[in-house]
């Protein structure tokens, strides 16, 4: 145990306050025999001793309590020591970011930064504790009394300084050490203050800021390439335009910008010259095409020699796909000249929807009615539609199946035909993600959809209320079904009973709309909301939703739907099941503009030493003047003071003059 504050121990000579107190106002009496109370005597001498040693008591509690009011200003605190001295706790931060791949002395600095640590580590007591990790958008690699391990050859990441000092406050205030210290070597690029809120950082902890970076940094980048439309009919020529910065403090001319687009054998090559103005950008357009049917994967390079080369290039990607090809079988085709059912749904594929990259629609639709001889060839089409099936047989069912497994896409129209006895075959090959019930009709007001989920593709665009409101579809009639494991609801009735339903199948999906495309069931396929559902739907199954079938991403901030995120670490075209996820870096990261310590510590309220050893107060003024420490323990202190008071109040009032 010690104190921060061994003066406020000269005030524990206020102890002889209530002992002066104490003896000027003692119980003094004069005896006096009246023969009237003479009877009261023996009384008297048996309660005499009580009173005595209650009035110590209170004597004992009034001293106690001046004393803790002393020892509680001078702030005590536990101290953890072992053989060899005081215990210290040093954190270590190294950034990894990509701007620290930056040469210095023919060594990068991020090297140079792994260095210092390990010269520090050699010069701290034998009895000390230390944790150190990398830190770019993430904190990566922690290691605890271990090696320290090399960062890695190529760096890409972002800088996040808040992340870094979330990481470091958490660290120490975990820590039961007397000492604590942090050590940041980072080049202080101001693009790494990200405005996150990373808490109040432990005043008691002296956080050292190594400077590692240069301020004559000549960097020149291509900050970003936007394609017109990366999805596009095989023939087409594609806008690409290609954004280049120069960072630097010196103009550039003559920088030679290449685009090259790659498909197998094939490749595209296309080049411009331009003049980069200091601190100023350029935009460069080039014509790419005409792409054949296929994946174009390329790279927007400047060819400039810079101090900083991660930042050169950047990585597109383009898919020039055909049409989608829709079976649609129709299990109803009306007699007597009337519409079949599956009119609407084939008009509707034929047109193109609002919004779409395309100029025509994305779907070339195929309209069949279910002869005896059994489906068409499957191989032929990139999706199916069954529309109110009474079947197929068994032999079409495990085609369908395999259709799926290979990365098909199903959709299934409930209808009057369809019934637990006609959709055994499908049940019996896995397309029935669930049990049929029967069928639910309306005798008065029509079924609507209550609710839906949002982030689903196939709905996303509906949960906002300008593309439609889906509860203003009326249906008469449905099919009633419970899903069974690994299906999933995407859409309710009002009642709460499923309206669309999902299940995967090997590399494929199936979806059940538990509703009909026949008038009787409902006038939904004359709204205006039918041919964005059905496109939403078709679209989904075929990966042209949910941002279409190649999108783009930040390297550290990749979208939630890519489980395998962390897998990626470095820019690139990575394929990612139904579509192609294109990393690249963080523009920012190329920037040149740097923080000053001062500037730095500010910023996250941070004690940090001047040049002569001593300690320089943060941002947050009351924590610099209280100087608090995690491991004081005036708290306690203060609750036994509570206490003390409350029992001399007891024996005060139970304690006559």
């Amino acid at each position: 145990m010690n104190v921060l504050a061994p003066t406020f121990l000269a005030a524990l000579a206020a102890i002889a306050i209530p002992i002066v107190v104490h003896l000027i106002f003692r119980w003094q009496t004069r005896r006096v025999e009246l023969g009237t109370i003479r009877f009261l005597a023996e009384i008297l001498r048996e309660t005499a001793r009580r009173r005595r040693v209650k009035r110590w008591l209170l004597l004992a509690l009034r001293t106690a309590a001046v004393a803790l009011v002393a020892f509680l200003f001078a702030r005590p605190y536990l101290l953890a020591t072992e053989a060899g001295g005081e215990r210290r706790l040093a954190v270590f931060l190294v950034d990894r970011s990509a701007s620290m791949s930056l040469q210095r002395d023919r060594e990068r600095i991020v090297d140079a930064a792994r260095q210092k640590v390990e010269e520090l580590l050699a010069g701290l007591p034998s009895n000390s504790d230390w944790e150190l990790a990398f830190f770019d958008t993430a904190i990566h690699g922690t290691e605890q009394q271990g090696a320290i391990p090399a960062p890695p050859d190529r760096l890409y990441g972002a800088t996040s300084y808040g992340t870094a000092i979330a990481w470091a406050r958490d660290v120490c205030l975990k820590s039961p050490h007397a000492r604590r210290d942090v050590y940041i070597f980072t080049d202080l690029q101001r693009s790494g203050l990200d405005w996150t809120t990373a808490g109040d950082f432990p005043a008691d902890v002296l956080v050292h800021v190594e400077d590692l970076g240069r301020t004559d940094v000549s960097n020149a980048a291509v900050t970003s390439v936007a394609v017109a439309e990366t999805l596009v009919a095989p023939g087409e020529m594609v806008p690409v335009r290609v954004t280049a910065f120069n960072h630097g403090p010196f103009p550039l001319g003559d920088i030679p910008v290449r685009v090259t687009l790659q498909q197998g054998q094939r490749t595209i090559r296309l080049e411009q010259t331009v003049s980069l103005p200091s601190h100023e950008a350029v935009e460069v357009e080039f014509e790419a095409g005409p792409l054949e049917a296929g994946l174009w994967q390329g790279i927007a390079l400047l060819e400039v020699d810079d101090d900083l080369t991660f930042d050169n290039q950047r990585h597109l990607a383009v898919l020039a796909a055909a049409q989608q090809r829709v079976l649609i079988v129709d299990g109803s085709a009306e007699a007597g000249g009337l519409l079949p059912e599956t009119f609407f749904l084939e008009k509707a594929l034929r047109l193109a929807a609002g919004g779409e990259t395309w100029s025509d629609s994305p779907f070339v639709p195929t309209r069949v009615a279910y002869a005896a001889d059994g489906l068409p060839p499957l191989g032929e089409f990139d999706l199916v539609v069954l529309a109110n099936l009474a079947g197929p047989n068994a032999g079409d069912a495990r085609r369908l199946a395999e259709f799926v497994r290979a990365g098909g896409g199903l959709v299934i129209f409930t209808g009057e035909n369809v019934t637990v006895q006609s959709a055994a075959a499908l049940a019996e090959a896995g397309l029935v993600p669930g049990r049929i019930r029967g069928i639910a009709r309306s005798n008065d007001l029509p079924f609507r959809w209550r609710r839906w989920e949002e982030r689903h593709p196939s709905l996303e665009p509906f949960a906002d209320p300008q593309h439609g409101d889906l509860r203003r579809l009326a249906f008469i009639a449905y099919t009633q079904f419970s899903p069974g494991a690994g299906s999933k609801v995407l859409a309710w009735f009002g009642e709460g009973e499923p309206a669309l339903v999902e299940s995967r199948m090997g590399d494929g999906r199936v979806m059940w709309f538990l509703s009909s495309l026949s008038p009787s069931w409902g006038d939904w396929t004359r709204s205006r909301l039918f041919l964005p559902i059905v496109h939403q739907m078709l679209g989904d199954l075929a990966g042209l939703t949910g941002g279409g079938p190649v999108r783009s991403a930040v390297l550290g901030q990749l979208p939630e739907e890519s489980a395998d995120s962390e897998a990626i670490e470095r820019p690139g075209v990575n394929a990612r099941g139904d579509h192609w996820l294109v990393v690249n870096l963080d523009p920012q990261e190329s920037e040149t503009d740097r923080l000053s310590v001062e500037e730095f510590a500010r910023r996250f309220e941070l004690t940090t030493p001047q040049g002569d050893g001593r300690e320089v107060a943060a941002a947050n003024p009351a924590a610099a003047r209280l100087n608090l420490r995690a491991d004081e323990v005036w708290h306690w202190v203060l609750c036994v003071i509570v206490g003390v008071m409350c029992l001399e109040c007891f024996v005060a009032n139970r304690t006559t003059a």
